[in-house]
């Protein structure tokens, strides 16, 4: 076969899978454990790479989306929620219910006891980064405790001037942090932007990466 003739080679970055890097938890988490993951290790589902607590992985941030889930329980499990949004600023659930009636959303988690929070619907932000070494894209998502990170991280590359809004030029550290929660031990999120890169031809291929 020719390479003209090859089909696969027409697919663009829309027909591809995006890998997802997770936070492995004591619950749940059994295909990364079998990877030999252990709590508060990072996880790659399409590679099945383990990036332990310890080391954390280097990225480069692309975009970030708000979210929101109703879980409609209280327990931790991998189950699907009973409803959520893609684009929260929508206000539209993925079943068409208006958000903006709905008496289980609520904007400020911070309001509510521990213990009520879970049977609400809250705000989640999905993170599109770039692995800076393989240049592997994924989507991190986070919820619970680990969105007052990702607002910190957001806070972090808005208030960076010398940064000027050129996300790809932020190398950003992710790691976990072990935290108690009303349900037991948990792990959330860290970010933290460690370097700026200069506008040369690293930032620059990076660049051409995000917009892809």
């Amino acid at each position: 076969m020719t390479e003209q003739a090859r089909q696969m080679d027409r697919f663009g970055s829309e027909d591809m899978a995006l890998p997802e890097l997770k936070l492995v938890q004591n619950v749940g988490g059994d295909e990364a454990k079998v990877f030999g993951a252990k709590p508060g290790d990072l996880y790659c589902t399409l590679t099945n790479t383990v990036y332990p607590a310890d080391k954390g992985i280097d990225i480069v941030i692309v975009d970030m989306q708000k979210t929101r889930t109703f879980w409609g329980r209280s327990d931790i499990s991998e189950e699907p929620p009973e409803c959520a949004s893609l684009n929260a600023d929508a206000m539209i659930s993925i079943t068409g219910v208006d958000c903006k009636t709905c008496p289980n959303r609520v904007d400020i988690a911070g309001l509510l006891e521990a213990s009520e929070r879970r049977g609400k619907c809250l705000l989640n932000y999905n993170v599109l980064a770039i692995d800076k070494e393989t240049e592997m894209p994924f989507i991190i998502r986070t919820s619970g405790i680990s969105t007052k990170a990702v607002r910190e991280l957001l806070t972090q590359l808005r208030m960076n001037r010398p940064l000027k809004r050129q996300y790809y030029r932020a190398i950003v550290h992710v790691s976990s942090m072990k935290k108690k929660t009303v349900s037991g031990e948990a792990y959330a999120y860290q970010f933290k932007v460690v370097k700026l890169l200069p506008d040369g031809e690293e930032a620059q291929n990076l660049a051409a990466l995000s917009n892809q």
